[in-house]
């Protein structure tokens, strides 16, 4: 007759290792994966103020979305989208305060992914969010998509990698899609939705949609 436990399944070293880390430490199973893989689920948040919410969790968490390389700012939480109005009288700035609050924390250098999602509250006028200056010579961006924000680079731009553009809902004229292109060597695809301000488009190297 076989002995109680002879045939039970052995733990592999690894595992064992996991679950006594697990039950010293206190955490989930979660919690104790690499900072790699972490990051790629907190990424996977349909915004930033998703992921800092993470830090509740446990020190474990506290600060690991500083170096998350994805940046997602939406001020559905400030807007009322069925009312098309904000939910409180400063909510604009406390928006502002809170996107301001988490850029000077972020410790990401190299970011993959930066998105800023405004809701206007004024259907009457188009409010064209500035862009920052540096944001125009920036060699790291691959793709960029703008909607309702104003260009107007002081001088030449350089997306020296950059090779899909999206433009919807802002002012563009000839001189700055000329300006757009010969710094933009990599381009491969350039989209204008709902633009104006140009005249005519003679663009042959490039595929632009319209």
């Amino acid at each position: 007759m076989a002995e109680e436990g002879q045939y039970q399944p052995k733990i592999s070293p690894k595992r064992l290792k996991l679950e006594e880390i697990v039950e010293e430490g206190g955490d989930d199973r979660i919690s104790v994966l690499p900072d790699y893989l972490l990051h790629e689920i907190l990424c996977r948040l349909p915004s930033t103020k998703d992921a800092i919410r993470t830090g509740t969790l446990s020190k474990r968490w506290e600060h690991l979305w500083t170096s998350v390389p994805t940046l997602i700012f939406t001020n559905t939480d400030y807007y009322d989208i069925f009312t098309e109005s904000p939910r409180n009288p400063n909510s604009r700035s406390d928006f502002v305060s809170f996107v301001d609050k988490t850029l000077t924390q972020c410790r990401q250098l190299k970011l993959q992914k930066f998105q800023l999602d405004l809701r206007f509250w004024n259907k009457e006028s188009l409010i064209e969010v500035l862009l920052d200056e540096n944001l125009f010579i920036s060699s790291c961006l691959t793709k960029l998509r703008l909607d309702s924000c104003k260009l107007n680079p002081s001088g030449a731009i350089s997306w020296a990698n950059l090779r899909r553009l999206c433009i919807s809902w802002g002012h563009i004229d000839e001189d700055l899609i000329e300006n757009i292109l010969s710094g933009s060597p990599l381009l491969e695809t350039l989209v204008l939705n709902y633009c104006y301000g140009y005249r005519r488009l003679d663009i042959t190297s490039k595929s632009v949609k319209n």
